[in-house]
């Protein structure tokens, strides 16, 4: 019987032009090393470790040389390997698998006894010649091969990481593996686990290498002694622990066990004879808290039950996390929260503020808050939502925020396209006066015309149409929609509006229909019992019967929506921009500068000392303030000398600005007229009509409006900024799209021209991209 032999080698192998360079080719920069092992007469074993490649290695040949020359020798392929693959690897011939082969070819062996020419090609060093890239090349025939070592040229790139392939022999392999990319059912070893996905090549030499997702860390846990205050104790040496104290000391230890061990770990401890002072900590879903460990060298948290064990009765100073207070602070939040029913229309939404709202709304939304110095604590529940086609897509979602902050978010409402609501038990008691939309409006026109004209508690929207919410007067009920049911049939309108006129004011029916259990009444009302939504109905039958029916309000139409949840996103924490402020006098009319005596007969002025003070905006920086006379043409002045900056080549004189703005809205009156509040110059309610407004508007002492500042920038061509005094009010825009700009300073009443630094002919660039309209 032959003596078994055993070799071990080693080979680096180099490129070969032959069959590995070509175009498109994905390995033509890889390289390779080889460790051999031979044995004789019981097999062969090689691993091979390929850098840079990508494609799998499915076969590899040992070619004998003929001349025995092992580095530019050549010969036919004598030894054939296959890879962990899921089938027999098979011959080739012009590239076309043919059949399985796994065995020596002894065609070319000439009658050598295998281990004589295993020895030879041993010391031949023909182990050099396997080739693992192109297989198809490498069953074509024998080609050179050249041991040289894996270095790397000027200007490449630097080694990757090795991909490891075993290559072995037939019968040491048979039933095992798995080609990684093979399709179908199997049961092979080498399938990818379902969360880990295999590396992927971009082709060029780098593979994509995934961290291992911690659903995969399946090590076992430990507790980390830095974590503890006392040492950690193994189970199984807790006994030895035990009887190596120290007479007189306190025995201290976290020892981590298993569940069905407490039992016994709670008798060693108690029987311990010292005074102890332990914790004793046991995995477990159910009733464990979050506890620090490693699992796989990382550190991860664990559900686990924490056992204290002292012969302390007060457990005083038992092991605790390093680092944790001996006292625990207790929370108290600091204002009552209120959540939010968020909208975002695209129809009323700039394209760029959509799209960067769909990519990350919970962002968006806590930074348009911070916009308008709001705090917004959570926000939730968002998905893209399609119903109606004259509605469009919009986003909903929820927001929690201070509930002393619900008015102010109201006021915001309609702002960039959110809409606002509240439920009705954080509601705040409001009509809705609906706009109408004039013929040929935009969707954003219509928009910006409803936010400039304003309401106390913003915007809202049904089905395309815009409304201005109010605050209720003292004294004034919210008229809406209601509905009471199982009304008898035999009963009319009147009837029912006789009954209605118990509990209700400003009533108007809408509608009804017939039901199994009578007629059911849909009308409009103001309800005498404030903030209730339900209201008893008491009425008296003929026979003196009182029957009781309720009135509910009415719930919306069921309309069927597609709606597709967004992302869940982290919320950042808000943050505030700085609003520079300074505190001034608030400027007082004449009837609140005296201060009337007890009689009523004499009067005083008040002091400067008891006058109110405010917070107002101070000046940009980058700005200065220019002056115009009060004379109720400011903004005009204010204009003109602007012009003058920009170089107008023409009259800008302010009455010809006033006048060229009134014949400019006298000929669009039907637009001008849609926007008009119906206030006066003076702001008080106006009973006249618009051609009357228009008429006192000529006049130089008259107060602009904001829809003169619209038509004077419509006129101009020219983008007009208004930068509130006011905290309360927010940088506002009109005329967007214009190129040429200026920027006007508004406070109490008075408009001046604000001009950049240091004779610079451009506004910086925080101005230029303000665009919003007025919000009040």
């Amino acid at each position: 019987m032959l003596d078994d032999k055993r070799y071990r080698s080693f080979s680096e192998l180099s490129f070969s032009t032959m069959v590995q360079s070509f175009r498109a080719y994905p390995d033509s920069d890889a390289k390779a090393y080889v460790n051999f092992k031979l044995c004789s007469c019981s097999g062969m074993r090689c691993t091979a470790n390929v850098i840079g490649g990508c494609i799998p290695l499915v076969a590899s040949h040992i070619h004998l040389a003929s001349d025995v020359d092992g580095e530019n020798g050549s010969g036919p392929p004598v030894i054939n390997f296959c890879s962990l693959y899921r089938y027999p690897c098979a011959r080739f011939e012009n590239r076309v698998p043919l059949q399985a082969m796994h065995e020596l070819d002894h065609n070319h062996l000439h009658g050598c006894r295998i281990g004589a020419q295993i020895e030879a090609a041993v010391q031949a060093a023909v182990m050099q010649a396997l080739r693992q890239l192109n297989i198809p090349g490498l069953a074509a025939g024998a080609m050179p091969v050249k041991a040289a070592a894996a270095t790397n040229a000027p200007g490449d790139e630097p080694p990757q990481p090795a991909r490891r392939v075993v290559v072995a022999s037939d019968d040491a392999n048979k039933g095992r593996g798995h080609r990684p990319d093979a399709g179908g059912r199997g049961k092979g070893k080498g399938n990818p686990k379902p969360n880990q996905a295999p590396p992927v090549s971009d082709g060029a030499g780098w593979q994509l290498v995934r961290p291992k997702s911690r659903r995969d860390q399946d090590g076992e846990f430990a507790l980390r002694a830095e974590d503890w205050s006392a040492p950690i104790v193994e189970f199984s040496k807790l006994a030895t622990f035990l009887d190596g104290a120290k007479p007189g000391t306190t025995l201290e230890a976290v020892v981590y066990i298993k569940p069905d061990q407490k039992d016994v770990a709670s008798n060693l401890i108690r029987g311990a004879g010292s005074p102890y002072k332990f914790l004793l900590i046991y995995l477990d879903k159910k009733d464990g808290v979050r506890t620090p460990g490693l699992v796989d060298g990382r550190l991860v948290f664990r559900q686990a039950v924490v056992i204290q064990l002292s012969s302390d009765k007060n457990f005083g100073g038992v092991p605790q996390p390093k680092g944790i207070n001996a006292t625990a602070v207790k929370i108290q939040p600091a204002t009552e929260t209120a959540v939010l029913f968020m909208k975002v229309y695209k129809n009323f939404a700039s394209a760029d503020f959509w799209k960067r709202f769909g990519s990350n709304p919970n962002r968006s939304l806590v930074q348009w808050a911070s916009q308008h110095r709001m705090r917004v604590l959570d926000t939730f529940s968002w998905a893209i939502e399609k119903g109606r086609a004259d509605v469009g897509e919009l986003f909903g979602g929820m927001a929690r925020v201070r509930k002393t902050d619900l008015e102010a978010f109201l006021q915001l409402s309609g702002t960039q396209g959110i809409f606002i609501d509240t439920a009705r038990r954080h509601g705040v008691q409001s009509k809705v006066t609906w706009i109408d939309r004039t013929s040929g409006e935009t969707p954003s026109a219509y928009h910006e015309r409803a936010l400039r004209q304003g309401s106390d508690l913003g915007l809202v929207t049904n089905a395309n149409r815009l409304g201005w919410r109010k605050k209720l007067a003292a004294g004034e009920t919210e008229q809406r929609l209601w509905q009471v049911d199982g009304l008898p049939f035999e009963w009319d309108d009147e009837s029912v509006k006789q009954l209605l006129e118990s509990n209700f004011g400003e009533i108007t029916i809408i509608s009804h229909r017939r039901s199994r259990l009578g007629q059911n009444f849909r009308f409009k009302a103001a309800s005498r019992q404030e903030g209730r939504d339900i209201v008893p109905l008491v009425a008296e039958g003929a026979n003196g019967t009182h029957t009781t029916y309720w009135a509910t309000w009415a719930l919306p139409a069921n309309v069927a929506v597609r709606r597709k949840p967004l992302p869940r996103t982290a919320v950042p924490v808000a943050q505030i921009p700085e609003l520079k402020t300074v505190t001034a006098p608030c400027k007082q009319g004449s009837t609140q500068d005296a201060e009337p005596k007890e009689d009523g007969t004499e009067a005083k002025p008040v002091p400067e000392a008891k006058r109110s003070k405010q917070e107002v905006r101070a000046l940009p920086d980058d700005l200065i303030r220019k002056t115009v006379p009060t004379d109720g043409s400011c903004l005009f002045h204010a204009v003109s000398q602007g012009l003058q900056w920009l170089k107008e080549d023409r009259d800008v004189h302010p009455r010809i600005l006033r006048a060229e703005t009134i014949d400019h809205m006298r000929r669009h009156a039907p637009t001008y007229e849609a926007e008009w509040d119906h206030k006066g110059p003076d702001g008080g309610d106006f009973s006249g009509t618009f051609e009357d407004y228009l008429t006192i508007m000529e006049q130089s002492t008259s107060y602009a409006t904001d829809v003169e500042f619209k038509a004077l920038a419509r006129v101009l061509d020219l983008k007009l900024v208004v930068i509130p005094a006011g905290t309360h009010w927010h940088p506002m825009c009109f005329h967007h799209k214009a190129k040429r700009l200026l920027v006007l300073w508004y406070d109490a009443l008075h408009i001046d021209l604000l001009l950049p630094k240091d004779g610079a002919t451009k506004y910086p660039d925080s101005y230029v991209q303000i665009t919003a309209g007025p919000t009040g």
